[in-house]
């Protein structure tokens, strides 16, 4: 049993490395030696999939779906089933394989947010809204930042102004909090565009110019801010 733990160290090591030929070789030995260590079967097929075999994917979904692997291992595992499949435009796979990467982990807001980001490449933004709003809620800034600038772009996109003016606001503050200037640029456009729909372009560029020289006293040169608000500012003299 020892020898066998040995083993799996260094097929993570390996795997987490990304050294998917040399875990592969170590996981295929080890389970010729021992078959009935469930947690090879998990890095086996990770390294696999790496490799590009034939099957592969299919052996990892199976092994995770048979609840071999540690919690960690199978975390990765559902995380590369997903990715694999968003890769592939496979909707329905990949909203599996993330939704049992967020209850494996116990609904890790970055693993919510990963959901909801391939609810709305796949075109379902009412169940990719949902999510977000989760994520929004994580301890980890950067992910709730990401969440509200997610949700402010969809609200947008839908002409609800109220609630984007509300996620943007949200995603500024968090932004100016981590210094994270081209998130911040990023909201404060998102607020303009909603006082434009509004029809108050004066009020659109005051707030830009507000936002860009807060990027400037911080040595930020605001790219996005100046270009947008010459935008603005040629619309009204057009």
């Amino acid at each position: 049993m020892k020898e066998l733990e040995k083993r799996l160290r260094r097929i993570r090591a390996a795997v987490a490395s990304r050294r998917p030929r040399e875990a592969w070789g170590l996981a295929d030995r080890a389970l010729a030696d021992a078959a009935q260590f469930p947690e090879l079967a998990v890095l086996a097929s990770l390294a696999a999939r790496d490799l590009a075999r034939a099957g592969s994917g299919p052996q990892l979904t199976e092994s995770l779906a048979a609840g071999l692997g540690n919690p960690e291992d199978r975390i990765d595992g559902w995380i590369a089933v997903a990715e694999d499949a968003d890769q592939r435009r496979q909707w329905g796979e990949a909203e599996q394989a993330w939704t049992c990467a967020v209850q494996e982990s116990n609904h890790r807001p970055d693993l919510v947010l990963a959901l909801a980001g391939s609810l709305l490449r796949a075109g379902r933004n009412d169940d990719a809204l949902v999510h977000l709003t989760r994520a929004t809620e994580s301890p980890d800034t950067a992910t709730s930042l990401a969440a509200w600038l997610l949700l402010s772009g969809q609200y947008l996109a839908e002409k609800q102004m109220d609630p984007a003016l509300a996620a943007a606001q949200e995603a500024l503050v968090l932004a100016e909090g981590r210094h994270n200037w081209l998130a911040f640029a990023a909201a404060a456009i998102d607020i303009s565009e909603v006082q434009l729909v509004r029809q108050d372009p004066k009020v659109a560029l005051q707030g830009l110019m507000a936002a860009l020289k807060k990027c400037r006293r911080r040595g930020d040169p605001g790219t996005l801010l100046v270009a947008r608000f010459l935008e603005i500012r040629s619309l009204g003299s057009a």
